[in-house]
């Protein structure tokens, strides 16, 4: 991150650690945010501590950001959960039903997701470990035009 210029380093970002069984629920990037994730280590089915590991490996399930209206419907009218309060796993055989489609990616070490903005996806982690770092970036140079200021 040094190497880059300041106005290309991103202000904050997120580290997720996980396991198998670990996941971050269904939701939409914040502000309409591009998303950015990459898998920085997982485990490889080594031998660590004696014991054999498991190889670790994130499955994401994503939709397009045109089917965002979509998604929002279909969450509130048949899973009768909310998209953006982010609380909700959705089961495969929802994903499957949904009349949107879905995109289903095996992340592993090395490998950059980018989101789409306002674009709703989950992520089941497997394996014994796996190491990810995360970015939305929203930067407050790139806010400069009152078409910019959001009303709360």
């Amino acid at each position: 991150m040094s190497s880059l210029p300041s106005n290309m380093r991103a202000e904050n970002l997120m580290c997720y650690i996980g396991h198998e069984g670990t996941y971050t629920p269904s939701h939409q990037e914040m502000c309409g945010g591009l998303g950015h994730n990459i898998m920085v280590e997982a485990s490889d089915g080594s031998t660590e501590h004696g014991k054999r590991t498991s190889p670790g490996s994130s499955i994401w399930f994503m939709t397009e950001t045109k089917d965002r209206h979509i998604v929002s419907d279909f969450w509130t009218s048949i899973l009768c959960q909310h998209i953006d309060i982010e609380d909700h796993f959705a089961q495969i055989n929802a994903w499957k039903a949904a009349p949107f489609k879905t995109y289903v990616v095996e992340q592993k070490p090395g490998d950059f997701i980018l989101v789409s903005p306002l674009a709703a996806h989950q992520i089941w982690n497997t394996g014994t470990r796996t190491m990810k770092v995360a970015g939305n970036p929203h930067y407050r140079r790139h806010l400069t035009g009152p078409e910019h200021v959001l009303i709360t």
